[in-house]
C-alpha cells in the first residue's frame, strides 16, 4: 500500500473512530473542544500527559497548602479544555491534612459531574467553580482529630445553645464550655461544663454525657439519642437529662455553615471502635456568574 493510500485509510478510520466514542459519551454541561480535536490529542498521548501532570501538580499545590499526604487524579477532556480548567473527572484523597489548623483524618472527594473552574483570577471571573459541581466525600475521624477541632472556635459556634425553664431559676439559656469527646464502646462521650450564658467556668456544672450519635433532617443535623448523665453535682440526673438533651441536640447544625456557595450534608455517619466513619455529599456553587459565562455554558454543539 502506498503512502498516500495508508495516509487517507488512516484519515477514515480516524473520522469513524471520533463518532463512536460521541454517541456513548455524556455531553458536559459546558462548552468542550470539537469532538476531532479532542480524538487527536488523545491518540497523540497529549491528552493523557497533560492530565498525569495535571494530576501531580494539583498533589504537590494540595499537599504544599494542606500538609499530610495527598492524592489527585484528574481525567480531561482534552489538553485545551485542561488549560480552561475543564475536567472529566476529579479525585482527591487526604490523609491527615488539616483545614485552617483543623486535621481532617482521613478523607476522599469525587466530584460526581464534570467540573469546570477557573484557578486563575480575572478581572470578571473570580477564581472558583464555573458550573455547580457536586461533592461525594467519604473518610473517617479519630478521637484526636475530634478533640482538636473542638478547640476551633469555627467548629465550637455550631454546638447549640438552649433556653431553658429549669425549676428555680425560671428561663436560662445555658452554653457548653470547653467540651471533650472520646468514643467509647460505639458511643461518645462528652465531659464538659454547662453554664448560665456569658457564665464563667467556676460558676457551671461539670457535666458527663454518653450517648450515641444519629442524623436528623436529611443529614442536616447530627443528635445524640440513649444519653446518660453523670455529674457530681447535680442530685437526680436522670430528670436532669430531659434539659442536657435539649442542650446538646443538635450536636451540630450543618445548616448553619451554608452559604450562597456551598452545603454540605451527612448521608451515613457510624461509629467503629475508635473511629468515626461518614459519609456526605458538598454542593460547591459559583460565587459570580457573569453574562459572558452564562452564554457560553448554555452553548450547545
Amino acid at each position: 500500500m502506498s503512502a498516500k493510500r495508508l495516509l487517507a485509510s488512516s484519515f477514515v478510520l480516524s473520522l469513524i473512530f471520533v463518532s463512536q466514542p460521541a454517541l456513548a459519551e455524556e455531553e458536559p454541561p459546558f462548552p468542550v473542544g470539537h469532538s476531532v480535536s479532542r480524538f487527536i490529542q488523545k491518540i497523540s498521548g497529549v491528552n493523557a500527559l497533560s492530565a498525569f501532570v495535571a494530576s501531580k501538580a494539583a498533589t504537590r499545590a494540595l499537599e504544599k497548602r494542606l500538609g499530610g499526604e495527598v492524592k489527585a487524579k484528574i481525567k480531561s477532556y482534552s489538553f485545551t479544555d485542561l488549560l480552561a480548567g475543564k475536567v472529566k473527572s476529579l479525585e482527591l484523597t487526604f490523609k491527615n491534612a488539616r483545614v485552617r489548623g483543623i486535621e481532617l483524618g482521613y478523607l476522599h472527594v469525587t466530584a460526581k459531574n464534570p467540573l469546570w473552574f477557573s484557578y486563575r483570577k480575572r478581572k470578571d471571573e473570580p477564581t472558583g467553580v464555573n458550573t455547580p459541581v457536586s461533592l461525594s466525600l467519604d473518610g473517617y475521624v479519630s478521637q484526636k482529630d475530634i478533640t482538636a477541632a473542638l478547640k476551633d472556635p469555627q467548629v465550637t459556634s455550631s454546638l447549640s445553645t438552649m433556653k431553658l425553664d429549669l425549676p428555680g431559676l425560671g428561663n436560662q439559656q445555658l452554653e457548653i464550655l470547653e467540651p471533650d469527646v472520646k468514643i467509647e464502646n460505639g458511643k461518645v462521650k462528652i465531659r464538659a461544663t454547662v453554664v448560665t450564658k456569658g457564665g464563667k467556668k467556676e460558676t457551671g456544672v461539670p457535666v458527663t454525657v454518653s450517648a450515641v450519635p444519629y442524623l436528623v433532617e436529611d443529614g442536616a443535623k447530627l443528635n445524640l439519642k440513649d444519653m446518660d448523665i453523670q455529674s457530681s453535682e447535680i442530685e437526680n440526673p436522670v430528670e436532669f437529662a430531659q434539659f442536657v438533651t435539649e442542650l446538646f441536640n443538635p450536636l451540630i447544625n450543618f445548616s448553619r455553615m451554608d452559604n450562597g456557595q456551598r452545603a454540605f450534608r451527612l448521608n451515613d455517619f457510624k461509629i467503629s471502635g475508635a473511629k468515626i466513619n461518614f459519609d456526605g455529599k458538598l454542593i460547591l456553587a459559583p460565587r459570580k456568574t457573569t453574562s459572558a459565562l452564562a452564554q457560553k455554558a448554555t452553548i450547545t454543539r
